[in-house]
């Protein structure tokens, strides 16, 4: 389920990355870019079992994968349920992801919800578009046309070339006051640096 996830993780993995996580976690990223998945697996198992998020995050794709080990995706949701907790933010999207589709974990919108707005508010991209997308159909979410444009508009302003791309078709969509009230909202979520974004 999660094959797409890992390509954005070698990719993403850096968001939020600090002394918190273990610079070991770079070796295990050039061990999966070059497809020595045993490689990658021998340098983050150790760290994920340290507490390391990063690592368990990592842990858990391949896990939901079966790279290296068993497919399983109940053991997949428990690392990344770890890494969600321990604050890292792909982690937390990881997880949402698990709880949104009901694999490894019984399906909960409302979970998923809380989990993609964790990493939204870190500036995970993914997890700002899940968060659009969930606001726009009312998905584990009251749905408010203007909450969906407000996480577009924080993906596109980020930088995130599909959020920005939507942009235009989207306002069409839903109406000048939705968009309006979404980009006042986006601007006060910005200036107050994604904290309390809904």
């Amino acid at each position: 389920m999660l094959k797409y996830l890992f390509i954005a993780l070698l990719t993403l993995s850096g968001i939020s990355a600090s002394a918190q996580y273990a610079p070991e976690n770079e070796a295990g990223l050039a061990a999966a870019r070059a497809g020595d998945m045993q490689a990658a697996w021998d340098i983050w198992k150790p760290l994920a079992d340290a507490g390391d998020a990063r690592a368990q995050s990592n842990i858990g794709v391949m896990y939901d994968n079966g790279d290296v080990v068993a497919e399983d995706d109940a053991e997949a949701v428990r690392w990344f349920r770890l890494s969600a907790e321990g604050g890292f933010p792909t982690g937390q999207f990881n997880l949402a992801v698990m709880y949104k589709g009901g694999t490894g974990a019984e399906q909960n919108l409302t979970t998923a919800l809380r989990w993609y707005q964790a990493a939204a508010r870190q500036g995970h991209p993914q997890a700002q578009m899940a968060l659009m997308q969930a606001y726009y159909f009312g998905n584990g979410a009251t749905q408010d046309y203007a909450l969906a444009y407000m996480w577009l508009t924080i993906a596109a302003e980020a930088g995130f070339a599909e959020a920005a791309d939507g942009l235009a078709d989207f306002e069409a969509r839903i109406g000048k006051a939705a968009v309006a009230r979404g980009r006042e909202t986006a601007a006060k979520c910005i200036s107050a640096g994604l904290t309390n974004c809904p």
